[in-house]
């Protein structure tokens, strides 16, 4: 439910942006922003076995609009998505019978909400506040092996897909090198709590995706 809620709110913003787009004098703008991020202070705890918290590492992409303007501040706001590949998160060969080694490995991609205004400190520069909503599509694989080191008699593998709603709070830099090429970097807090992963009714842990999130790469305006 959650799900559909952001989806359609944004599909709503997208529309309405474009709509404003065209009654515009000329002077609203958009910008694509692409580059890279890194996640951390997510946690993993896998049922019956302790907790760890672990970082990840993707690409993501935001195209936002102008929808205000004056003198001394913009008003941005837009559409994201972020991904990331399937990645190791959690590994742990001394555990509590009969999981005697946990191994998680977990990809994800997420489509954001944002809204982005600005102080322009400088002609070039500009620090803006990032307000949004996310929601994050996570699929995790679970690794367990039985038994006693040196001697596994079993082992079992499942997959867990999960969808979660997230708030994000965050500041972003803005420095345009020409009208129409620049750099951004940009941290957030995400927040959202955590969440059991299940499958026929059988618990296989916790997965937080609480944390912050570092974000840096190239803006295009136009």
């Amino acid at each position: 439910m959650k799900g559909i809620m952001v989806a359609a709110v944004a599909a709503v913003a997208i529309g309405a942006f474009a709509q404003e787009a065209e009654k515009s004098d000329g002077s609203s703008a958009w910008r694509l922003t692409v580059g890279g991020f890194g996640r951390g202070s997510m946690t993993m705890r896998p049922a019956d076995m302790p907790g760890r918290r672990f970082e990840m590492y993707g690409a993501d992409a935001d195209a936002q609009f102008k929808v205000a303007e004056s003198e001394k501040f913009n008003f941005w706001t837009g559409v994201g998505f972020g991904w990331a590949p399937n990645q190791e998160v959690y590994d742990k060969k001394e555990g509590v019978a009969p999981f005697m080694k946990q191994r998680y490995d977990l990809q994800y991609g997420e489509l954001r909400l944002m809204a982005v205004p600005e102080w322009k400190a400088t002609e070039s520069f500009a620090l803006g506040l990032r307000l949004g909503a996310a929601l994050d599509w996570t699929r995790s694989k679970s690794h367990a092996e039985f038994g006693i080191p040196g001697i596994w008699v079993g082992s079992d593998k499942e997959t867990l897909t999960k969808f979660m709603a997230q708030g994000i709070v965050g500041l972003q830099g803005t420095w345009m090198l020409t009208d129409c090429l620049g750099l951004y970097g940009a941290v957030d807090w995400r927040g959202g709590g955590e969440h059991k992963l299940k499958k026929n009714h059988e618990s296989y842990g916790k997965l937080g995706m609480d944390g912050w999130h570092a974000s840096g790469g190239a803006v295009l305006r136009f």
